[in-house]
């Protein structure tokens, strides 16, 4: 009986030696996945975010191009306004030179 008993515990021991064992092992399995997952996941972000800085970049190149397109046209306005009242200026110095000439004349 008592070697019936110890067979049976020696059974035992070594159903939960094993069950312990594959516990262990699908608990390594689990770990490696995770630690796959979160190595992918951190990947992923840093793909993500380089391309949020590059988006960001572009974002600020074309917010600068249309400041200076807007410079630009400012520009040409004063450029035009100059242009007209020197145009204005050169009218009224020749109608003022034709007045002139003609009180010479007279």
């Amino acid at each position: 009986a008592a070697a019936a008993a110890s067979g049976e515990a020696t059974a035992a021991r070594q159903e939960a030696e094993e069950e312990f064992a594959q516990r262990e092992r699908a608990m390594e399995a689990v770990r490696a996945a995770t630690d796959f997952a979160l190595e992918d996941a951190e990947r992923r972000t840093a793909a993500v975010t380089a391309e949020l800085s590059v988006s960001q970049d572009a974002l600020a190149d074309v917010d600068l191009r249309a400041r200076e397109a807007e410079a630009a046209v400012e520009a040409l306005h004063l450029e035009m306004e100059l242009a007209a009242d020197a145009a204005e200026t050169d009218r009224a110095g020749s109608s003022a030179a034709r007045d002139m000439q003609r009180l010479r004349q007279q």
